[in-house]
């Protein structure tokens, strides 16, 4: 996530819908036994109509567009992309985990978050596949 400011004013599924986001590439998640257990999906934002305001008044339109991001898919149903698939929707997209790193004597702090969602919805020319890897 490239700037966080608009999912802790608008909520995570309000913002995921200002944007149209794009599936750029996935990799399988495995489990213990060697079993696909999900996968993580790198998402781009083509565009995002969301805005805040900064502390002395500057206006910051579409944040997080075109800044990829990876999200964790707890579906076995890989879509095998070939390509980037522009119309994605994030099925019950939230937020597990938020933490923060920084340098030593360092001023500022580098916030680090883990999204994951149930599912990710294809546009209707293009249906997930069966992971069967």
């Amino acid at each position: 996530m490239n700037n966080i400011i608009t999912f802790l004013n608008q909520g995570v599924k309000s913002t995921l819908n200002s944007m149209a986001l794009a599936l750029l590439s996935c990799h399988e998640i495995k489990d213990d036994n060697g079993q696909v257990a999900g996968y993580r999906a790198e998402v781009l934002p083509l565009s995002d109509s969301s805005r805040y305001v900064k502390r002395d008044g500057e206006i910051v339109d579409g944040p997080n567009a075109l800044h990829s991001f990876n999200v964790i898919v707890n579906s076995t149903d890989i879509p095998e992309n070939k390509g980037m698939i522009q119309g994605i929707k994030l099925i019950n997209p939230r937020f597990v985990s938020a933490f923060a790193t920084s340098q030593l004597n360092g001023t500022f702090a580098t916030i680090g978050t883990t999204l994951v969602c149930d599912n990710i919805v294809l546009p209707n020319t293009q249906q997930p596949k069966r992971g069967d890897r």
